[in-house]
């Protein structure tokens, strides 16, 4: 986990993961917010992407890190939009997020529970390596 000023933005942080799940044989492709992972076979995941910094080149704030609360509320958002994709089709749903020592703190609080839901978290580092919890 890292306290990095230059965050991952949610693009960044799709394109290392679509990159993790296609090295496993997986086909992905990406919509608005989330990346759908297929494989062959009938297999297939959601992967719901939260960034830690501003997308928008040529603002102040691109690539900044995000503050606490607003942390928080890319969690909160990320677990409604996971819950909302399992309430339609029963399958594995990721939550990607940089890893960071914010974004690791809040996980840390939560993962009693998401074993019970069966949602994951992905942690991507700056490499882009990324660490499935």
């Amino acid at each position: 986990m890292n306290k990095i000023l230059n965050q991952l933005t949610e693009n960044e942080i799709a394109e290392f993961v679509s990159i993790y799940f296609q090295k496993n044989d997986y086909t992905v492709k990406k919509l608005e917010g989330f990346l759908v992972a297929f494989k062959q076979g009938n297999s297939k995941c959601c992967i719901v992407v939260k960034g830690g910094a501003s997308n928008i080149k040529g603002t102040k704030k691109y690539k900044k890190p995000f503050n606490n609360n607003q942390i928080k509320q890319n969690i909160g958002v990320a677990l409604l939009k996971s819950f909302q994709i399992k309430e339609i089709e029963d399958i594995k749903v990721f939550i990607a997020v940089p890893d960071e020592i914010n974004y690791c703190e809040i996980y840390e609080t939560i993962k009693n529970i998401l074993v019970k839901t069966d949602i994951k978290f992905l942690f991507v580092k700056h490499d882009g390596s990324v660490e499935e919890k």
